[in-house]
């Protein structure tokens, strides 16, 4: 697990457009939540300004009920470029179930619990033995589409980004969260994880 402090979100998206280059893949997760909604217009620009190649990009997960995960991205992630950009992102299981094994990489956000895409602390997720990549969270407040615990614990490679929220780098040492169970996983399978962040 590697720690990386930013200036600003400008520096942020410069090191996430670099990293999607390094990765060699064409299809990422990212999330869709409020902490990274501001990072993504500067996001769009760094990956134009590096020739970025189609990226095609899907949602860690869609919220079923109150605000949508997806209008927050299509709001502030900018479609500069149909040559440029990919996207493929949709609520229906059936359509995202099937291309699922495509993404390799991740960019997830967590909450202010420590909880990840849609999987929620303390979630029956983690009991479930199933290898399925997709995981509906039951909890009627909380109901979600979400790529499931086991997915996330074996993609190649995932960065994890805070913003400017850095009171958010000791729920890494809290044991009952999502991220911490996940990120304990995905060292013990020698998988990359980077925690990015700015300074606040």
């Amino acid at each position: 697990m590697n720690f990386i402090e930013q200036r600003n979100k400008s520096d942020s998206a410069k090191y996430i457009a670099s990293w999607f280059l390094q990765c060699h893949s064409s299809y990422a997760l990212i999330p869709g939540g409020q902490t990274p909604k501001e990072l993504f217009p500067y996001l769009t620009l760094s990956m134009l300004k590096i020739d970025v190649p189609v990226m095609h990009l899907a949602l860690t997960d869609e919220r079923l009920t109150g605000v949508s995960n997806d209008n927050l991205f299509n709001h502030e992630f900018p479609r500069d470029s149909d040559k440029v950009y990919g996207w493929y992102f949709s609520k229906n299981t059936h359509d995202i179930l099937p291309n699922l094994d495509r993404f390799e990489v991740a960019i997830c956000g967590i909450g202010s619990d420590g909880h990840v895409a849609g999987i929620m602390n303390n979630s029956t997720e983690f009991k479930l033995s199933s290898e399925a990549s997709l995981y509906v969270g039951l909890d009627i407040k909380n109901s979600r589409i979400s790529v499931s615990f086991n997915f996330l614990s074996n993609i190649r490679s995932m960065i994890v980004y805070l913003g400017d929220n850095t009171a958010k780098l000791r729920i890494f040492e809290d044991s009952e969260s999502t991220i911490y169970k996940l990120l304990k996983l995905r060292e013990e399978k020698s998988l990359k994880t980077t925690i990015l962040y700015e300074r606040n």
